[in-house]
Formats: structure tokens, C-alpha cells, sequence
């Protein structure tokens, strides 16, 4: 440390990391700065002027010319003092502000590496913005497309439920009329049976009851039992029998040979004589009145 006070310890270069550093040690070296400036103005502003005589106008002695030479020597090395502490002061400065101004250089270089990254990064968005908005522009045609395709086939389908309604209500016309046809042909085919079926009924009971069928009945009845009401059952019986073994084979025949067409029975002739019958009832009842049937 000098006699200012001031030490090149001050500024160490690790204080310059920072701006805080930085900021501090411009501090101390311009206070510093003041302290030697000021000095220097006291020193400067003291008169001195060397003078080697006495006040008679000869040499002094020996030890006083020692002296006044030492207080010139000890003046002239205060102000040379003072120079070399503005002088180390204004190197440290320099020192500093090329310290700062490498900082500052680095920072602008950064900086320009950074704008540069982020004009880099703002072409590629721009490049990606553009890219999706051609994307964008591709889906709108693609969605428009396929709007276009779903009305044709909208269209495409309305037009084909036209035309399958139109040909199921045709085909259930068909289908009613065939119903008709088919009621009808089966309608003459019972009405037919039911013919063959009531003339051979009437023929087998006929021929049971003709002289080639009775009487051997009868025949062989008497040979058996003796003559009761109960042979006469057993007649009946018989006779019975042979006529539904009559009307059995004849059926088959005329089914054989297609005079029968095997659709009427016994049970649905029943239920339409009985129907028959009750309409007949029914017009016996009502027509004196002068009313239809319920």
C-alpha cells in the first residue's frame, strides 16, 4: 500500500467478473483519483522556489545547502509521487474500462449470436406457419371434397331407398296377389275335395248297403249269433267299418290318379258345415225383421 492509501490489490482480476465488481472498483479508483488530485493542487498551489544563498548574498554553510537541496529533492519527489499514482491510477482505469469494454464486446457478441438464433428461430416458424397453413389449406380442400362425395352419395342413397321402396311395394303387391291366387287355388282345390269326398262318402254308403254287402253281413251275423239287438249293432258296426274301409281306398285312388288333391278332411269340412249352418241360422232369424246379421 502506497502512501495514498491506494494498493494494486484494489483491482483484482476476478473482481471483474461482474457488473457489481466493476461498478466498486470504479468507485475506489476514482475516489483514490480525488484524494491524489487533490494532494497534488496542495502541493502545487505551495510556492517554492530554490534558492541557494544566504540573505548577505553568499553560499550558506555546508549543512544548509545539505538541507535546502533535500527539501528541493523531498518537493520535487512528492510531485513525482503524485504523477506516478495519477499515472497508475489512469492505467487501472484503462485497465478497467478495457476489461468492461471486453465484457461489453463479448455481451454484443452473444447478443448477436442470440439475435441470430432468434432470426433463425423465427424462419423456421415462419417456415412452419407457412407449411401449415398450406396444410390447412390442403384439409380445407380435402373437407370440401369429401363434403361434395357425402352429398353424392347422399343423394346417391336417397335416390337407391326411392327405388327399393318402390319395388318393395311392388313385390308386396305381388306377393298380395299371389296370396289371392294361392287362396283361390286352394279355396277350388277344397271345394273340390270336398265334391269327390261328399260322392264318395254317398257312393260307399250306398254300396254298403246294397245285396253284396248286406247280405253277406247278414249271413254270416246269423251263423254267429242269435237274433238280437245287439246283432244288430254289430251289423251296423260292420257295415260302418266297411264303408270307411270303402271310402279310405277310393280316396287313395282318386289321390293316386290326381282327382284328389288330399287338402279337405274330415275336421275342416265339420267346421265349415258348421259355419255354414250358422249363417244359415242366423238368415232364418234375422231376415223376417228386415236386418242383415250381426
Amino acid at each position: 500500500m502506497n502512501e495514498s492509501g491506494f494498493s494494486l490489490a484494489h483491482v483484482h482480476p476476478g473482481l471483474m467478473e461482474s457488473d457489481t465488481s466493476n461498478a466498486a472498483q470504479m468507485r475506489v479508483l476514482l475516489d483514490n483519483a480525488k484524494k491524489i488530485v487533490t494532494q497534488l493542487n496542495s502541493v502545487m498551489s505551495y510556492e517554492y522556489a530554490v534558492d541557494f544563498r544566504a540573505d548577505d548574498g553568499q553560499l550558506p554553510a555546508y549543512e544548509q545547502l545539505v538541507s535546502k537541496l533535500n527539501d528541493a529533492f523531498r518537493h520535487q519527489r512528492d510531485i513525482n509521487q503524485m504523477h506516478a499514482k495519477l499515472l497508475s491510477v489512469n492505467y487501472l482505469v484503462n485497465l478497467s474500462n478495457f476489461a468492461k469494454n471486453r465484457q461489453l464486446s463479448r455481451a454484443l457478441s452473444r447478443g448477436k449470436r442470440q439475435i441470430m438464433e432468434l432470426q433463425n428461430t423465427v424462419a423456421v416458424m415462419e417456415e412452419a406457419v407457412d407449411s401449415l397453413t398450406d396444410e390447412v389449406e390442403t384439409q380445407r380442400k380435402t373437407a370440401e371434397t369429401l363434403k361434395g362425395s357425402l352429398e353424392t352419395t347422399r343423394a346417391l342413397l336417397e335416390t337407391s331407398m326411392l327405388e327399393y321402396r318402390k319395388e318393395m311395394n311392388q313385390q308386396r303387391e305381388i306377393i298380395t296377389q299371389q296370396q289371392r291366387y294361392v287362396g283361390a287355388i286352394q279355396k277350388n282345390k277344397y271345394n273340390q275335395d270336398f265334391i269327390l269326398d261328399s260322392s264318395l262318402f254317398v257312393f260307399s254308403l250306398w254300396a254298403v248297403n246294397t245285396v253284396l254287402v248286406d247280405y253277406p253281413i247278414q249271413v254270416a251275423l246269423s251263423i254267429s249269433m242269435k237274433p238280437s239287438r245287439r246283432r244288430q249293432w254289430t251289423r251296423q258296426g260292420l257295415k260302418l267299418v266297411a264303408m270307411l274301409v270303402l271310402l279310405g281306398r277310393l280316396k287313395s285312388g282318386a289321390a293316386a290318379y290326381g282327382l284328389h288333391n288330399r287338402v279337405g278332411s274330415v275336421f275342416p269340412y265339420v267346421q265349415t258345415l258348421s259355419e255354414v249352418g250358422k249363417d244359415a241360422l242366423l238368415r232364418v232369424f234375422w231376415s223376417p225383421k228386415g236386418s242383415s246379421p250381426p
